[in-house]
């Protein structure tokens, strides 16, 4: 699975959180930065 932005990767990561083990987050991402989006995830 792929996302574009940290958006995308958050919308992507609700609708499949059963079935992602693991993730990878780019540096820089568009609209949040790498913390911004792990913090928002990991909510």
């Amino acid at each position: 699975m792929t996302a574009c932005d940290s958006f995308e990767a958050l919308a992507v990561y609700v609708q499949y959180k059963d079935k992602i083990i693991m993730g990878i987050v780019d540096r820089v991402m568009p609209n949040m930065d790498k913390a911004t989006t792990i913090n928002q995830l990991q909510k």
